[in-house]
């Protein structure tokens, strides 16, 4: 305890700080009844969290994709902050948490690829981080129009296996790179947690890594037998294949399901039925809302560790997904009482 505490004293100093500055749900259904986007943006304008990112702006300018952008860049820039404070041994988690940084770039650019309407990222500030610690080239990725020119640019890096992951044959979706991008993003994440030497660091990665790898192929089970009626082999191709606490025959049992209210049935016999209790809940709040509890129970009883940076940026990132989802529900003007269920 002695040496974490000496270690991860002065950053879950900083961590603390960083976190009060969070926005509060108290403030989320203030923003709600907002009228315009232009108020989203000026209110921002104002928090302490977001003044410096919209000090540049007029207020006149603001638009959704301008504030989208901003947002998504203050997840970075908060990000860069801590690895700034970080000792060496920090900065190995955080180099290992950078990996789905690097994930969300290259969705990003398959999706200018596929739609040539998307947003673009703006990485700014963060091209010489993945200049220096990513085997992803920026430019490079970014000026790729085609599939093709996007496995050229990653000839070099990590992430060319997902090429490999899919048949060149078949007539391939944004769909099925994402879902290769991610099979292949959390089965390194596990695999280089647990050669993680301190055993806290190893305990607190797996308890939230795990819950999530396994609440996601839940969603994905049960979107796919509710949404796209798709068979059970197909199914398996999009499974995680790590087991945490939903064992492999609970797995199979769901992917082999009739029916998406099987596979909830199913989910009641295992250890996240708890969460599960409340009628008609969607899953994706269930799934944050497990995160958070694992999250908060991780920084209690080690607050002294990589719990108190993991934590921060989850919360960090959940923020920015909910703000986006209150810009776009004002942007098409739905009832404030309708935004807060999506965002709550």
């Amino acid at each position: 305890m002695g040496n974490s505490l000496l270690a991860y004293s002065g950053l879950a100093t900083k961590v603390k700080a960083m976190s009060s500055r969070l926005i509060t749900d108290q403030e989320f259904y203030k923003l709600v009844s907002y009228p315009s986007v232009q108020d989203i943006g000026q209110y921002l304008k104002n928090h302490p969290a977001y003044q410096n990112q919209f000090s540049k702006f007029d207020n006149t300018e603001f638009h959704r994709g301008e504030i989208e952008h901003i947002l998504r860049n203050s997840v970075y820039n908060d990000y860069l902050r801590l690895y700034r404070f970080a000792d060496q041994e920090q900065r190995a988690f955080l180099k290992l948490y950078f990996t789905r940084y690097e994930v969300q770039v290259l969705k990003v650019c398959l999706r200018k690829i596929f739609d040539a309407k998307a947003n673009n990222l703006d990485l700014g500030k963060f091209y010489p981080f993945f200049e220096k610690h990513s085997t992803i080239r920026i430019p490079k990725v970014a000026a790729a129009s085609t599939v093709e020119e996007l496995e050229e640019s990653l000839s070099n890096s990590f992430y060319k296996k997902i090429f490999q992951m899919v048949d060149p044959s078949a007539s391939l979706t944004l769909f099925d790179y994402e879902i290769a991008l991610d099979l292949l993003h959390f089965t390194d994440i596990w695999k280089r947690t647990n050669k993680l030497p301190s055993p806290t660091e190893r305990k607190v990665l797996t308890e939230t890594y795990g819950s999530q790898m396994d609440l996601l192929n839940v969603q994905w089970i049960y979107r796919s037998k509710r949404y796209y009626k798709m068979s059970a082999d197909d199914i398996y191709d999009l499974i995680i294949p790590i087991h945490y606490r939903l064992h492999s025959h609970i797995i199979s049992a769901m992917a082999e399901a009739g029916t998406a209210e099987e596979v909830l049935a199913l989910l009641q016999t295992t250890c996240y039925a708890k969460y599960f209790q409340e009628p008609d809940i969607p899953l994706e709040r269930v799934y944050h809302n497990i995160l958070g509890k694992l999250y908060e129970h991780a920084v209690r009883k080690y607050p002294y560790s990589v719990a108190c940076i993991s934590s921060y940026l989850y919360k960090k990132e959940l923020e920015v997904n909910r703000l986006t989802s209150v810009l776009e529900g004002i942007r098409y003007r739905l009832p404030a009482e309708r935004i807060l269920k999506i965002i709550m």
